[in-house]
């Protein structure tokens, strides 16, 4: 389940707790997780310069916290069915920080 808050931010609820979406193009700033960490969040906007191309797609894949995951997509025509498909072209891990 999720919500759009009127700040632009994407809020979502899962059972693996709640994750942040700052959508649009806002300058990055720093929120505070449950354990009172401050975290850094950025806009999915200045994610752009990740795109290899202008017309390729950034697919956040962030359902389970554990498998965070950005992909840059290229998206194509498919002949046979005449329906819009997507190919990955590159996949970006996204794991938690920790200091050793």
């Amino acid at each position: 389940m999720g919500f759009l808050l009127n700040t632009n931010d994407f809020i979502i609820l899962s059972k693996d707790g709640i994750n942040v979406l700052a959508l649009g193009e806002k300058p990055s700033r720093i929120i505070t997780d449950d354990k009172g960490a401050p975290r850094m969040i950025h806009s999915l906007g200045s994610c752009n310069y990740l795109k290899i191309d202008p017309s390729n797609h950034l697919l956040f894949a962030c359902q389970y916290y554990d498998n965070r995951q950005v992909s840059i997509q290229e998206q194509y025509l498919d002949g046979k069915e005449e329906q819009t498909k997507f190919t990955t072209i590159y996949k970006i891990k996204v794991k938690e920080p920790t200091l050793r």
